[in-house]
């Protein structure tokens, strides 16, 4: 089972996007991708948490919460790779 996406807390993972989800064939899900990879296979869902991970770091960076990545000052070179 490959998780995709995790949310995590001070106490701990708060929510997970996995093949509960992606795979899942029940009417309803409750994933902290808000239902979006729900029976969509796990291709698609690549696809798709690449996306919402992409929304919500421009949502957390025009909220002032996450500088741009050119701001970005981390002591090691930025680098961003594909998921799979």
């Amino acid at each position: 089972m490959v998780t995709l996406l995790t949310y995590r807390t001070g106490r701990g993972v708060a929510g997970r996007c996995d093949a509960g989800c992606y795979d899942g064939a029940a009417a309803r899900c409750e994933c902290v991708c808000g239902g979006a990879n729900h029976g969509v296979g796990f291709e698609t869902a690549v696809e798709q948490t690449r996306q919402i991970v992409d929304a919500w770091m421009d949502e957390r960076r025009a909220d002032g919460w996450l500088p741009a990545l050119s701001e970005m000052e981390l002591g090691l070179p930025i680098v961003n790779g594909l998921l799979f």
